[in-house]
């Protein structure tokens, strides 16, 4: 186990905290450990008198920002494949929503008319693509987290999420294309702005060593 995620009391309640146990530990083995614990760990769920998650979509309604990585895992799901810099522009002008204000951007996955992730079963509250959800899905519990779980989350979903803009704007830039974005206020975004962080040249969670995360909070 590299990856700890155990029973912790917070402000009087029933949560979750983390220990990293191992140099080596990724972001996979972070993801391992926060999945075993969500499955089988001992938590109060706050927003549903539920055990299990499995059919409470009550979470699918909120934004989900995205990494990188979490795009490529999506695209490789649905296609089979990475996407070349053309698929990649395509895929987030119909599966994500881009916001632009000033200089700023912000990249989370589409909803549809109700609100809902695009890719939540309405029917059922599970999810479509399970197995290739996003990082901040695999994380988030509705139990209330520690100071250490909080701080790396946060820390590994803005620099995800930084790569991601860097990798739109070099396909736009690749494929001599118009910046399109859903939604902008005096957009200002010039890729000397993001420079490569730690996702830069990774195509897996398994590549990303959470030291490096742990560096920057």
């Amino acid at each position: 186990m590299k990856v700890e995620i155990f029973p912790a009391e917070i402000k009087g309640n029933q949560g979750y905290d983390l220990r990293i146990l191992d140099p080596s530990a990724t972001i996979a083995d972070y993801l391992q450990a926060i999945n075993e614990f969500i499955e089988n760990g001992p938590s109060r769920r706050t927003r549903a008198p539920v055990r299990q998650c499995k059919g409470c979509d009550l979470c699918c309604y909120e934004r989900i920002p995205l990494t990188y990585i979490d795009v490529l895992v999506l695209y490789r799901h649905l296609h089979g494949q990475y996407p070349a810099p053309a698929q990649l522009l395509s895929f987030l002008n119909s599966h994500a929503y881009i916001y632009v204000q000033g200089r700023a951007v912000d990249i989370s996955l589409a909803r549809d008319e109700q609100g809902a992730c695009i890719f939540l079963d309405q029917t059922t509250g599970t999810c479509r693509v399970y197995q290739a959800r996003p990082l901040v899905c695999q994380t988030y519990l509705c139990s209330p987290a520690g100071k250490n779980f909080t701080r790396l989350r946060n820390t590994i979903v803005n620099l995800g999420e930084d790569e991601l803009v860097r990798q739109w704007l070099l396909a736009t830039q690749a494929c001599g294309a118009e910046l399109y974005f859903h939604e902008g206020w005096q957009p200002r975004v010039r890729l000397s702005d993001w420079d490569p962080g730690p996702f830069a040249e990774k195509k897996d969670y398994g590549e990303v060593i959470l030291s490096q995360f742990l560096e920057r909070r």
